[in-house]
């Protein structure tokens, strides 16, 4: 389990969703004691998309236009 830690934290901190998934799955398969790891990684990446798109969605202004008055 050590061995793995600072690849999982450095990916996880890094939000690669994508390589941490494939990495737990490929530990996960071999070793069942990583299966708390795994499953704690996995609910802390859904909570940091969730935010991620919960704050883009807020974060997100469309241009505002001016009104032109010709003469």
């Amino acid at each position: 389990m050590i061995e793995y830690f600072p690849i999982i934290s450095f990916l996880v901190l890094y939000r690669q969703q994508g390589a941490v998934l494939a990495l737990l799955e490929a530990i996960g398969g071999q070793r069942a004691f990583l299966g708390s790891i795994y499953a704690l990684t996995i609910r802390y990446l859904k909570t940091i998309l969730a935010e991620g798109a919960i704050s883009r969605k807020d974060g997100f202004e469309p241009a505002k236009r001016k009104t032109v008055f010709w003469k």
